[in-house]
């Protein structure tokens, strides 16, 4: 996937999603830009979101 303009969209549940917590279970589209690409976006597979050590700013 390329382009100048690719996107990624986070969902959740067919909804985009701007705020991500802890354990929840999202899909990425990716989305490229590229004139040669046929079809032009790609959806993960289910990620569920996981951290192995909280960091502390």
């Amino acid at each position: 996937m390329g382009g100048e303009r690719r996107t990624c969209r986070w969902e959740q549940c067919h909804l985009s999603v701007s705020a991500l917590q802890m354990g929840d279970v999202v899909n990425c589209t990716l989305t490229s830009a590229a004139d040669c690409a046929d079809p032009n976006d790609a959806l993960s597979n289910e990620i569920a979101l996981t951290a192995a050590r909280r960091w502390e700013c």
